[in-house]
């Protein structure tokens, strides 16, 4: 698959908190990581994996993703809104400073590095 002109190769990557996630990878990323785009079901699964770290850790530490389904498209396509939420900036950015939605590509890949965090490739098998 093709992105901007990228070739993409499957590869599962490692993000905040040492999970492993299924991806599309194009490349370098932020701070020397892989650029991974992720499918509406891998975002489903870090914003669970977030919402739990939230509920461990704290809104303060940890960023968190959302999906808010939608139903459908005209398609039948789920529709779906992805944000990612940036609660340690909250005071001094307030609420449309932290707040951060995820667009698809014309692929309907969701972009790891809106996430902002390191994406490295994972060394552990499935």
């Amino acid at each position: 698959m093709t992105h901007a002109l990228v070739t993409m190769i499957p590869a599962d990557v490692m993000g905040f908190g040492g999970r492993t996630y299924p991806a599309l990878v194009s490349g370098r990323g932020m701070h020397g990581g892989v650029n991974p785009y992720f499918s509406l079901a891998t975002m489903r699964a870090i914003a669970a994996d977030t919402a739990a770290d939230v509920a461990r850790y704290g809104h303060d530490r940890v960023d968190a993703v959302h999906v808010i389904d939608g139903g459908t498209d005209s398609s039948g396509d789920p529709q779906a809104v992805v944000l990612a939420i940036c609660w340690g900036y909250y005071d001094q950015d307030g609420p449309k400073g932290i707040t951060r939605v995820i667009s698809p590509t014309e692929h309907g890949l969701y972009p790891g590095a809106s996430l902002e965090w390191v994406w490295d490739p994972s060394t552990e098998t499935r």
